[in-house]
């Protein structure tokens, strides 16, 4: 799995190498542990579920935390445009989204 999500993004060195097998460990322990959490039986078992799916989460926020660095060394990056619009009374105003230029 770690080799081929290695494949998947590309990688371009070494370190982006290491970190898609870091975030594949994390994909797989979050699979588990979600996996093992359902399996609990309830009520005997909530504590041990809960603790399984716990781990599952934070696996998981790791994993997505990951792909946002990935993003990031890769030149990615977000623009936030604020814009202030006086509107008075009996005048109306539009808000819409633009797509960015490629």
């Amino acid at each position: 799995m770690a080799l081929d999500a290695a494949n998947s993004i590309q990688a371009e060195n070494s370190l982006e190498k290491m970190m898609a097998h870091q975030m594949a460990t994390l994909h797989e322990l979050g699979m588990r542990y979600s996996a093992r959490a359902m399996e609990c039986r309830f009520p005997d078992q909530s504590i041990e579920s809960a603790r399984y799916a716990g781990a599952a989460t934070r696996c998981m926020a790791t994993y997505q935390s990951g792909m946002a660095t990935l993003h990031r060394i890769r030149g990615g990056e977000q623009r936030v445009t604020v814009q202030y619009v006086s509107v008075g009374p009996n005048e109306q105003a539009v808000v819409g989204i633009t797509p960015a230029p490629r």
